[in-house]
Parts: structure tokens; sequence; C-alpha cells
């Protein structure tokens, strides 16, 4: 059975209106399209699934106004009501939300277990660009919680997902497995990413981003005691 949720009620949800840096979330949730392709093996009538979509709509809104743990219980109840039904659009929502909420407070441990919840229902949709925005998600809590080498997997899990990308999606990423990379004294892998990101950053034009990544190309060669490269590209980073 398919869903198909009011226009005016999916308006409120397409990531497109979400700026990426103002909100954090614009990895976050499925666009709305996609309910339509979520099997749902519940018989959910449609002022439920209204219903359902109006409280993670609160949620999110307290969650950007950054009153996470008003976020964290709205998203609560929408994920009682989800399981109830087993709305799985639900399900996924609210767990994304409360990982996100938990995540935001420093309860690492039980928003990693929200966010494994949300990737397991994803991977079962089969919706490539879901799964790269939750990879993306679990990868940011292991690096926020200080464990960098959990981080990698889903990274480059996400990095080897075939979506289209943004060309800020993608220098994020890029930027964000160069410094796990270099955390974890991967000096080469991460020099190597650096190299793809200042290739993007030439190409767009973007010289302040251009320099501060030759900064860091030079630090890094600093790091590896190659005085010769890290002057070269100190020195080019002076010059833009």
């Amino acid at each position: 059975m398919h869903i198909t949720l009011h226009k005016e009620t999916r308006a409120r949800f397409n990531p497109i209106t979400l700026p990426l840096r103002t909100t954090g979330m614009a990895w976050l949730f499925l666009s709305w399209w996609s309910i339509a392709h979520l099997p749902l093996i519940a018989q959910i009538n449609k002022n439920d699934s209204l219903e359902i979509a109006a409280i993670i709509s609160q949620s999110h809104e307290q969650l950007i106004k950054h009153k996470y743990p008003e976020a964290n219980s709205i998203a609560l109840q929408a994920l009682d009501k989800s399981t109830k039904l087993a709305f799985k659009w639900g399900l996924i929502h609210s767990h994304l939300l409360i990982g996100q909420s938990q995540k935001s407070l420093s309860n690492y441990p039980t928003s990693l277990n929200h966010y494994l919840q949300a990737l397991s229902e994803i991977q079962k949709q089969h919706d490539p660009q879901m799964l790269q925005g939750t990879n993306i998600k679990i990868g940011e809590l292991f690096q926020e919680w200080g464990v960098p080498e959990k981080a990698l997997p889903y990274y480059t899990a996400a990095f080897n997902n075939k979506t289209t990308k943004t060309n800020e999606q993608y220098a994020s990423l890029v930027e964000r497995m160069a410094e796990v990379n270099l955390r974890l004294n991967q000096k080469e892998q991460s020099l190597d990413l650096y190299f793809k990101l200042l290739e993007l950053m030439r190409k767009n034009k973007d010289a302040l981003q251009t320099k501060r990544i030759l900064e860091q190309v030079g630090l890094i060669y600093s790091l590896s005691n190659d005085r010769e490269n890290s002057l070269k590209y100190n020195l080019q980073s002076t010059s833009k």
C-alpha cells in the first residue's frame, strides 16, 4: 500500500528548501516524493500518516531552534505512533530526528542507536540518496565523538555512493574524509583527498577556499617533514 501526503504538507519537508549550513539537516530528511516508494505493509490511512507527519514537522522545528530536548520528546511521540502502525517513513524520520537531537546533546551512544535503526530501515528501501545522507550523519557522529576510525567506513560508503552530489555536498564529504585520515595519521590518503578538494575549488574559482586548502596541504607536508613541498604550497597560498 502506498501513502500520498497532501501537497502543502510535503512542501514543508522538501530538503531543497532547507539551507545546508543553516539547519545542518539537508542530509537528514527524505524528499517527500520518496514516501510513495516505501512499501508500507500496515494499513495506514491518510489521517494517521498526516498526523505523524505533523508531529515530525514539530520536532524538526524545535531542532532547528536548537531546542534539542523538546525535539527529542516530540520525535519519540512520532516514533511510538509509527511503530504501532508499522509506518516505515515515520519510523525512519523519527529515528533520524532522535539521533540528531541526542547527538546535539552529546548523548552519542543513544544517538548512534537511533541512527543505526534508521539506517537498517533505509537499507531495505533501496534509496541511495537517503542511504548516503544517513551514512554521512553516522560518520559525523563518530567524528564528533572522537572515534574517527569508526567514522571513516561510513564516510567511505557515502563517497562510493553513486547518487548525484552538489559541489557543496561533495566538497564537505571529501574534506571530512581528509580530516579523519589526517587524524588517523594517514597523511598520504589525506593529501589525496585535499588535492581532490583543491581541484574542485580551483575549478569553481573559489580563491578563499583554495587558499585555505593550500595552507592545509602545506601543513600536512610540514608534518611529514617534507619542507620543500610545505614551502611550495604555503607560497602558493600567500599568492592567492
